[in-house]
């Protein structure tokens, strides 16, 4: 009995060690974290691969095998990582690629026989719920909020209200969509970033009016709101980000090669190649909410998995 008194005492005070990957349409991106019972969530490794799943999903329907493949390396590599850091339960979510994908169920399949990842594929909803729980920490106690999250095949978004949900919601257009459906060169140039921007704001107009004229604090979230803002302070463009901002931002990446963008924030080519779709859904939703403040923020979604595991399982059966 004290042997295993002392095992839980254990846990508590040094913290469990979990690995999460969230699987994109654009990118795969790993996380592994200690995990304490009082909430914290300590990183110690994060890793991404822009492997591009949804690549030319909407005209073939599915996932194209050489992509697939390599999405499978990238879980081995991902597992090893976790493995170092001494991670022993490996979770993971899949998002829209694999809702819509032919061959989803394929890789899925592939991923249990060669790995030790429970991967489940999320509803957008879910996608939602968990963005909230990683990032609830980032909205204001009081007023109107919003977390949006633009993905490589969907937007997440969610509107707040005193830092708890008022309504969530997926959307199905993202920075991969977009480029796939617009982009024919690189730079790809002023009139396909307008037609990018009308896009988005259609489809914001029909699927996300929670946000029209919502004010209050916009936080972006992800890869692309870090990359805004990265690129904002490397084009001299403000002190902070706001609507105006934004857009020229946008305005600078019709003509910036995707080399050099890569080089810039230190990504992949492919994964600089459909950013400024990213920054055309970006200016739509800043021109939907109106925010007082927008602030760019690391993604929910990996962290909001660690905090909903623990919370379901509980740190014991976790060890």
């Amino acid at each position: 009995m004290s042997g295993s008194s002392g095992g839980q005492e254990g846990v508590q005070r040094d913290g469990l060690v979990l690995a999460a990957v969230d699987i994109g349409t654009n990118t795969l991106k790993l996380s592994v974290a200690r995990c304490y019972p009082d909430g914290r969530i300590e990183p110690l490794d994060e890793r991404n691969d822009t492997v591009r799943l949804g690549a030319g999903i909407e005209r073939t329907g599915g996932i194209d095998p050489e992509r697939l493949d390599r999405a499978v390396r990238t879980l081995v590599t991902f597992e090893q990582a976790g493995r170092d850091q001494g991670a022993r339960r490996f979770v993971g979510v899949a998002t829209e690629a694999l809702r819509v994908a032919s061959n989803g169920q394929e890789f899925l399949d592939r991923v249990r026989r060669e790995t030790a990842w429970e991967i489940r594929t999320i509803s957008g909803d879910e996608e939602a719920r968990l963005t909230f729980l990683g990032l609830r920490s980032w909205l204001p106690a009081d007023g109107p909020g919003a977390i949006v999250d633009i993905g490589g095949g969907s937007t997440e978004v969610v509107a707040t209200i005193g830092g708890d949900i008022e309504s969530a919601s997926s959307v199905s257009i993202g920075s991969g969509r977009v480029a796939d459906r617009w982009f024919r060169a690189d730079p790809p140039g002023r009139e396909a970033l307008r037609n990018a921007e009308r896009d988005a704001r259609a489809f914001l107009e029909s699927r996300a009016s929670m946000l029209d004229g919502r004010g209050g604090v916009l936080l972006f979230s992800g890869g692309n709101g870090q990359f805004i803002d990265m690129l904002r302070a490397h084009f001299g463009l403000g002190a902070a980000l706001d609507e105006q901002v934004i857009r020229l931002v946008l305005e600078r990446l019709a003509d910036e090669p995707a080399d050099s963008i890569a080089t810039v924030l230190g990504i992949q080519r492919e994964r600089a190649a459909v950013l400024p779709a990213g920054v055309a859904i970006a200016v739509a939703v800043a021109s939907a909410v109106c925010p007082d403040r927008i602030v760019a923020v690391p993604s929910g979604i990996r962290t909001g998995l660690l905090r909903d595991v623990i919370e379901r399982d509980g740190f014991a059966s976790l060890r």
